[in-house]
């Protein structure tokens, strides 16, 4: 066979690139990578783009096909191994979005489109805008790879909607209850998962308001997409319908997310704001805030589409065509509309205004005091000043109300004409011609209408060209603050294994036909494959086996080896088929003389080789109290072996799960093979969460050595002394100060409008 010459164009990652040459857009064209985040970060790009100029709009589009026949092995079996996806093979009993039951995402695909631009160029091509965009924020946390850390989370969102008061003069409490909220939640567990970080930062932010937000997300219906805004899509149309989707699926309240007021879905007229939280792999962050735009009659007016067609041909003689899912002009039919294939007839009667739905709100604990929100004013001297007749003001505000169809009280004299208002050049120039008429203004061939960007300053040159003008004044204009660099984070977070060590570690059995019947019997009940099942998998978080099923396994199990009743039996006690097997020898007699396994995630050939090898005399010392630092040198060593992280990185005070981001998981098989290394003895009453840090580690080492655990009282006294609380609490009801507001031309606070279309409808090559 022969080589294909496009084998390039195929593998590189060109969509971005093969869209413009699809469609004929030669602005500014790239690709983003924020991973889960990446269709959110997005919009950031877009605003940085209008904000200084380089483009008049952006059409944002966002696809992945995650599980398609190419990529589905691969990145399926990737996140079923790293623990992230539910095992289940009922959807209703795996998509659950804030449910106490969530054990893990489902993978999705999808695509989403968004246009925006200036408000001024909307209107001019017959579209009426669905929301303005009022800011956006991205950010890192420099954290962890699939976990959250939730402290950034919060202290980030705060920041956030701090930013949207100052540069839009909004309270957070008074817009709660018109705000909706699509959340991220990707149903992994609760430990360091989307869900708590999002309901911590939310209740920092809003505190006593957060019940009245509406929480809405869509990954029960549709499953986690990797790069898609299918949550900003249904944004924005609940925002235009009043109707959002419900939570699927929910059932148990999660005590520790509280009672959260989660969409039930239909109407919610009262709706007017939009929060868009997005979080991706890599401790990525995005978020955006928009506002509804209210609009009259059809949204798309396709006459004065036609129009604005017309003008960009430069020729009325055009006819509209959909060629290959794009809308095509063809300019002067007489010409171009020979042979070939020329698309069907397109029909401007459609109404692309018709929509889905989707909701929110949320049960807030803890009272925050949050400040009142601050107009933040930079004076900027300039030579046009304000008139002092209210009959000018008035006058000149007419003529922009009769060019723009604005309300007259939405036009304020120090807007920006373009930047805030967004009217564009020809527009002004209009409006210009229109204010020299009725002002009688003569001829001025040095006029450059740049330098009357505000109708202040056009009022000023009325005045002067009129012979009434006053002495320069200043103008306080809003300035927007400059982004704080907040480092934070929200990540799909990975299934882990929340396994309480309170039982003891139950030994393994060696009678191979009981281990085949109790595997017998999970298959029966699950319908798993018999290879997939191991013994020291956790029943719930591993293998997606929900306490109910699990009832039923132990009732077969009891009935199929006669076991007496047994009025002390817990089942959260036997969250292993290890477990379970241990059980049955007890209760018939026959216990087996095996040590004991710890019951650690995918480390098999360590165990055995834990079990069955003779520990190097090395290993076998006893450590005294003084031997501390070899000790420290040992357990750093292990921890860079099972983590990957610099030797220096590590402290011995560090919080392991909280600040290092070592998961339970992962805890476990470093104390295992700490426990081989110091040959420790058998410890039933062990329980891991009771040592939180390498310092606990290394009392506990010295305490079953036979040495005095000098250490322990110290670290408890580092770990557990009461200031922590109160300082976390100072965080929660004090909001981070805002990054000094430094003057800035006030395009930063433009607001972009932001549409949805049809992709063969709007996205056209003209």
């Amino acid at each position: 066979g022969r080589f294909d010459r496009r084998y390039l164009f195929q593998v590189l990652n060109m969509g971005h690139s093969q869209f413009a040459q699809y469609t004929g857009i030669r602005g500014p064209n790239t690709t983003i990578n924020v991973a889960c985040a990446s269709a959110t970060a997005a919009f950031s790009v877009a605003e940085d783009w209008l904000s200084n100029d380089r483009v008049d709009r952006v059409v944002i589009l966002s696809a992945d096909d995650i599980t398609g026949e190419d990529t589905w092995e691969w990145f399926g079996s990737g996140f079923a191994s790293s623990g992230a996806a539910s095992t289940s093979n009922v959807v209703e009993e795996a998509a659950l979005p804030f449910d106490k039951r969530r054990n893990g995402l489902i993978m999705g695909m999808g695509a989403a489109a968004f246009v925006v631009e200036r408000r001024s160029h909307a209107l001019e091509r017959g579209v009426q805008p669905i929301a303005e965009l009022l800011g956006t924020k991205t950010a890192n946390s420099a954290f962890h790879g699939t976990r959250l850390d939730i402290d950034h989370v919060a202290e980030t969102v705060d920041q956030f909607i701090h930013e949207i008061e100052t540069n839009w003069g909004l309270d957070r409490h008074e817009i709660a209850p018109q705000t909706v909220f699509f959340s991220h939640e990707t149903y992994t567990p609760a430990r360091g998962g989307s869900a708590q970080s999002e309901v911590k930062a939310l209740r920092q932010t809003f505190g006593p308001s957060t019940d009245k937000l509406i929480i809405a997300n869509t990954k029960g219906f549709t499953g986690h997409p990797m790069g898609v805004g299918i949550e900003d899509a249904s944004m924005f149309y609940g925002l235009m319908t009043g109707r959002i989707p419900p939570i699927a699926n929910h059932k148990e309240v999660d005590d520790e997310l509280g009672n959260l007021n989660l969409s039930k879905g239909g109407d919610y007229p009262e709706l007017k704001y939009g929060m868009r939280f997005g979080a991706g792999f890599g401790s990525q962050i995005a978020l955006s805030f928009v506002r509804k735009c209210e609009f009259e009659g059809e949204r798309i007016n396709g006459e004065k589409f036609l129009q604005w067609v017309r003008t960009l041909a430069k020729s009325d003689d055009i006819d509209m065509r959909i060629l290959q899912n794009k809308l095509v002009a063809y300019v002067e039919g007489e010409k171009n509309l020979h042979g070939g294939i020329q698309g069907d007839e397109w029909q401007i009667t459609k109404n692309l205004s018709q929509a889905p739905k989707v909701a929110i709100k949320q049960v807030v604990e803890e009272k925050i005091e949050v400040e009142p929100p601050v107009k933040q004013l930079t004076a900027i001297p300039v030579s046009a000043p304000p008139m002092e007749s209210s009959n000018l003001n008035e006058t000149v505000i007419e003529v922009v109300v009769k060019h723009t169809g604005y309300p007259a009280d939405f036009v304020e004299l120090d807007q920006d004409l373009e930047g805030e208002l967004g009217i564009d050049t020809v527009k002004q120039a209009e409006i210009m011609a229109d204010i020299r008429s009725k002002f009688n203004l003569p001829v001025d061939e040095d006029f450059i209408l740049s330098d009357y960007p505000t109708l202040n300053h056009m009022i000023g040159y009325i005045q002067k060209m009129t012979g009434d003008s006053p002495g320069p004044v200043e103008l306080a204009v809003a300035a927007t603050a400059a982004v704080a660099e907040v480092a934070h984070v929200a990540v799909e977070a990975v299934t882990e294994v929340v396994q309480e060590v309170t039982t003891p570690a139950t030994p393994a059995v060696s009678d191979e036909s009981l281990n085949d019947i109790v595997i017998e019997v999970v298959v029966e009940h699950t319908g798993y494959p018999a290879d997939f099942i191991e013994l020291d998998q956790d029943l719930e978080a591993e293998l997606g086996i929900d306490p109910v099923k699990q009832a039923e396994i132990m009732a077969d199990i009891r009935s199929r080896f006669n076991l007496p009743v047994d009025e002390d039996f817990v089942l959260s006690d036997y969250p292993t088929l290890n477990h379970m097997i241990a059980y049955i020898q007890t209760m018939t007699g026959n216990v087996s003389d095996v040590k004991p396994i710890q019951t650690t995630q995918n480390q098999e050939p360590q165990i055995a080789q834990v079990i069955e090898e003779p520990k190097p005399s090395v290993q076998n010392e006893v450590v005294s109290t003084v031997d501390a630092s070899h000790i420290e040198e040992r357990l750093i060593e292990v921890v860079v072996k099972h983590t990957g992280y610099p030797a220096d990185f590590i402290e011995m005070d560090q919080d392991l799960e909280g600040e290092l981001g070592i998961d339970t998981v992962k805890q476990a098989e470093i104390m295992a093979e700490v426990r081989d290394i110091f040959s420790l003895p058998v410890d039933e009453d062990f329980i891991l969460s009771d040592h939180p840090t390498l310092n606990h580690f290394t009392a506990y080492i010295v305490k079953m050595q036979g040495g005095t655990p000098e250490l322990q009282p110290e670290v408890e006294t580092i770990i557990e002394e009461p200031e922590v609380e109160p300082i976390a609490k100072e965080i929660v009801e004090q909001p981070p100060m805002p990054t000094p507001i430094q003057p800035v031309s006030t395009e930063g606070c433009r607001r972009w409008q932001v549409e949805v279309e049809e992709c063969h409808g709007e996205l056209s090559k003209l």
